[in-house]
C-alpha cells in the first residue's frame, strides 16, 4: 500500500502518482486492521485518511451492506488518557446531535486492544479546504448556500449544548448529493465542548486556560484560554466566510504569538482591503466585521443571526444591482409604518438592517402594480390628503349652483392639490403616483366643467 504525503490518502501498490495531486506516493507497510471483521459487524476495506486523533476507514455493515466509516485511535495513544477523553467526547457530542448537515453516529466500541472506535457517515465528495485549493475562492452566491447549511448544523448543536470549537475548510465536507449541490456536512467534534449535562457522565476535557483549536480560526477567547460558548464558532465560521471570499486569511503571521496577538487584539481588515480587485457590499462588510468583533456581545448573538445578515447583505447587493440595471423599477421608503398586508404578497419588504446600520431600507416595486396599491403602499399619511380632496371635490359637484361658495371651495381646492405636490416630492415617490394625478387632474376639470354648465 502506499500514502500520498499531500492529501493523506491511501492507494494499491501499483500506482506511483497521487490521482489527485499528481505527488510520488510513498510506500508503507500494510495495516493489520484491513480486512478485519470487528464486533462482528463491520468489515474494513481501506483507509481514507489519517489525523492526529486517529485513523478514518471504509468498511462495510455487514448483513445490511451498508457502508460506513471507522475512526479508530491511534494505538500508540491509547495510554494517554486525555487523548481517549476527547475521543469519548467526540462520540459524546456527535450521539446528541441528528441534523441533516451533521455526521450521523452509528456506533461506537472498544477493539480488544483498547483502542476506542467510532462507526459515522460514509461521506462522498470535498472538504471545503479542498475547493478553495481549487478555485481560489468562491463568490457571495456560490458561498451563501454553504454557509447557511453550515449555520444550520451549527445552531441544532448549540442548542442541544455542544460547543464545536473547530470550525474550519477542514470540518466542512461538501457532500454529493441529489437535490441539493452542494450539501454541506459538519465532521469532526473531537474538541467539541459539551456546555450542560450531569456531572457524573459529562467529561470535561478542557478546562478554562485551556487552549484548544485550530490556530488561524480560532477564537480570542480562545487564545486567551478564558470560557468559551457559541459565540466562538460565530467568530470561528466568520474568519472561513473571510477566506472562502476573498482567498485570503484576515490574519496572517510569521508565528504562533503573532498570531495570537492579531486575532486578540488587532481589528481585522475589511473584505475589499484583502481583494481590492473583488466588489463586495457595504452591508456584507459590516456583517462580517461584527461576527469578528472581539468582544462577544458585539457579534451576532446566533448561528441564526449569522445566516440572515449575511442572506440580508446578498439580498441588498442583489436589489441594488436591480435599481441599476432596471429602468422601470420604483423606490418607495420602507421605514414609514405604511404597509399594509393585503399586498403583502406583491410587495416584498427590504431586510431588516442591523442595529448598526444607519441606511434606509427601500422596497421595490415594478409598475405593472396598481396605481391605487402603490399610493397606498406609499404611507398613511397619503390618506389624510387624498380623503380630504375627495371629499372637496364631492361637496364642490353638490354646491356647484352657488358660484361664490364654489370659487371658495375651488381656492381651497387648490390650496391643497400644492400641498398634495409638495409632500409627494418630499418623499420621492412623484413617479409612483404621477398617474394618480393625472387622474385626479382629470376629475377636477370634470368637475369645473359641471359646475360651470349649472352656473350658467
Amino acid at each position: 500500500m502506499k500514502l500520498c504525503l499531500i492529501c493523506n490518502l491511501h492507494f494499491n501498490d501499483h500506482q506511483e502518482l497521487c490521482p489527485k495531486d499528481s505527488s510520488r506516493l510513498i510506500p508503507v507497510s500494510s495495516d493489520p486492521l484491513i480486512g478485519m471483521l470487528i464486533h462482528e459487524r463491520y468489515r474494513i476495506e481501506q483507509v481514507i485518511g489519517k489525523g492526529s486523533m486517529g485513523t478514518v476507514y471504509q468498511a462495510t455493515q455487514e448483513f445490511i451492506g451498508r457502508q460506513v466509516a471507522v475512526k479508530i485511535l491511534h494505538g500508540y495513544l491509547v495510554l494517554d488518557d486525555e487523548s481517549l477523553k476527547r475521543f469519548h467526547q467526540q462520540a459524546k457530542a456527535a450521539s446528541r446531535l441528528n441534523h441533516p448537515h451533521t455526521i450521523t453516529l452509528y456506533d461506537y466500541g472498544v477493539l480488544s486492544g483498547g483502542q476506542p472506535f467510532i462507526v459515522m457517515d460514509l461521506l462522498k465528495g470535498q472538504t471545503l479546504r479542498q475547493l478553495l485549493d481549487a478555485t481560489g475562492n468562491l463568490s457571495l452566491a456560490q458561498a451563501l448556500p454553504i454557509f447557511k447549511q453550515t449555520c444550520e448544523a451549527l445552531a441544532d448543536a448549540h442548542k442541544h449544548g455542544v460547543v464545536h470549537r473547530d470550525v474550519k475548510p477542514d470540518n466542512i465536507i461538501l457532500e454529493e448529493h441529489k437535490s441539493i449541490q452542494p450539501w454541506v456536512k459538519i465532521v469532526d467534534f473531537g474538541i467539541a465542548q459539551l456546555t450542560y449535562g450531569s456531572q457524573d457522565t459529562l467529561v470535561k476535557i478542557t478546562q478554562t486556560g485551556t487552549v484548544c483549536g485550530s490556530p488561524t480560526y480560532m477564537s480570542p477567547e480562545q487564545f486567551q484560554g478564558t470560557q468559551i460558548d457559541h459565540l466562538s464558532d460565530i467568530y470561528s465560521l466568520a474568519v472561513v466566510l473571510f477566506e472562502t471570499l476573498t482567498g485570503r486569511l484576515p490574519f496572517i503571521a510569521a508565528d504562533l504569538i503573532s498570531l495570537m496577538t492579531k486575532h486578540v487584539s488587532e481589528q481585522p481588515p475589511k473584505l475589499s482591503s484583502a481583494r481590492p480587485d473583488l466588489e463586495f457590499p457595504d452591508a456584507l462588510e459590516k456583517m462580517v466585521a461584527r461576527c469578528l468583533a472581539k468582544g462577544k456581545a458585539s457579534r451576532p448573538q446566533s448561528m441564526q443571526d449569522f445566516s440572515d445578515e449575511l442572506e440580508c447583505s446578498v439580498n441588498t447587493s442583489a436589489r441594488s444591482a436591480t435599481a441599476v440595471t432596471a429602468q422601470d423599477t420604483v423606490e418607495i421608503p420602507a421605514n414609514s409604518s405604511t404597509m399594509v398586508e393585503p399586498i403583502n404578497t406583491l410587495v416584498k419588504p427590504a431586510c431588516t438592517q442591523s442595529p448598526a446600520s444607519k441606511s434606509t431600507p427601500v422596497i421595490r416595486v415594478k409598475p405593472h402594480i396598481p396605481m391605487w396599491i402603490v399610493v397606498v403602499a406609499a404611507g398613511q399619511r397619503l390618506a389624510p390628503y387624498v380623503l380630504t380632496l375627495g371629499l372637496f371635490m364631492l361637496l364642490l359637484a353638490m354646491i356647484s349652483n352657488n358660484s361664490q361658495l364654489a370659487s371658495v371651495m375651488d381656492e381651497k381646492f387648490h390650496w391643497l392639490s400644492a400641498q398634495f405636490n409638495q409632500y409627494i416630492r418630499s418623499q420621492g415617490v412623484e413617479d409612483t403616483v404621477k398617474i394618480f394625478k393625472k387622474r385626479t387632474t382629470q376629475i377636477n376639470a370634470h368637475e369645473l366643467q359641471r359646475s360651470s354648465k349649472h352656473t350658467k
